[in-house]
């Protein structure tokens, strides 16, 4: 069984992101889970998301720069942080 992670832009316009955690067997998804933010421009994209899905008893840190590099660029850039 593996984990795969997600990140779910479709409500950015309204200032929420969403990451998916989903349990993998055999290439099926077993179960998903979602943990959600608001962000704006105040929001540090460099500092790892704090994610902690319910059941979960630890925070699993984000980082949308190693794993989901486009939309770090996107995040960046949409709410001008670009240098």
């Amino acid at each position: 069984m593996e984990t795969k992670y997600e990140l779910n832009l479709g409500e950015i316009e309204r200032g929420s992101l969403a990451v998916i955690k989903s349990l993998v067997f055999e290439g099926e998804v077993l179960k998903s889970k979602v943990w959600r933010m608001t962000v704006n421009s105040e929001t540090d994209f460099d500092a790892p998301l704090p994610c902690m899905w319910e059941g979960d008893t630890e925070i699993t840190p984000i980082s949308l720069a190693e794993m989901f590099p486009a939309e770090y660029d996107y995040l960046k850039a949409k709410f001008g942080q670009v240098a």
